[in-house]
């Protein structure tokens, strides 16, 4: 019996933005949903990754 694939390992960057991420949603009381969280959005690579991160 075959096992199943191993999924894919997460880009070095991609695990960076998601640690630096989750380290400001800590920082804005957000994780328990305690207060508004406000995000700019420039249309730039940076926002569009934190729009994207936000929404999934």
């Amino acid at each position: 019996m075959e096992s199943p694939p191993r999924p894919a390992k997460r880009p070095r960057a991609v695990q960076a933005f998601d640690a630096k991420a989750r380290e400001g949603w800590r920082a804005c009381a957000w994780e328990e949903e305690r207060g508004p969280l406000l995000v700019g959005f420039s249309g730039g690579a940076d926002s569009t990754a934190l729009l994207l991160w936000l929404a999934a």
